[in-house]
């Protein structure tokens, strides 16, 4: 079980989203957590870059 949930919501902005996952993985020391990334049909890239990148998060796409 985790701590926190984090949900993020994607939509042509890889950078400002890998930026933001950065910053979460960061600031999570010691506190069990889950990443979860929904991205909303983005045409910007593949959103299989966010699971190379971060293979530990939760990729949705809608």
């Amino acid at each position: 079980m985790v701590d926190v949930s984090v949900l993020i919501l994607n939509y042509n902005t890889f950078q400002l989203t890998c930026a933001c996952i950065k910053s979460i993985y960061s600031r999570t020391e010691g506190i069990s957590f889950e990443i979860i990334l929904i991205d909303n049909g983005s045409t910007e890239c593949a959103p299989k870059r966010f699971k190379e990148k971060f293979p530990d998060i939760i990729l949705e796409h809608v």
